[in-house]
């Protein structure tokens, strides 16, 4: 007999004044089931959310980081960001001259 993934969910009885917060808290690794007065509820974090938090610090370090490598190896940064930003379609992306 296979084993029924949902026996494997973590239940969570509700208490009158239980904390929100704290529920979903649980549930963000892993689906939890939730059950107050005999009914059970399915809670799952949406999968187009990303598993980790966005950390901005984080990204702003290696932004920086991929910068100055690009300008060690001899890329002109400003030119590639402008490159970019004229590939995306933006309304203040410059004429893309001819490439040396």
């Amino acid at each position: 007999m296979a084993i029924d993934r949902e026996q494997r969910r973590q239940t969570i009885v509700v208490e009158p004044g239980a904390d929100l917060a704290e529920i979903l808290d649980r549930a963000y690794d892993s689906p939890v089931v939730l059950e107050r007065d005999g009914i059970r509820y399915h809670i799952t974090r949406d999968p187009l959310t990303p598993v980790s938090r966005f950390d901005a610090d984080a990204f702003d370090t290696a932004a920086r980081a991929l910068g100055e490598t690009l300008r060690a190896g001899g890329v002109d940064f400003d030119r590639w960001k402008r490159d970019i930003r004229y590939d995306r379609g933006h309304d203040d992306a410059y004429d893309r001259p001819e490439p040396d």
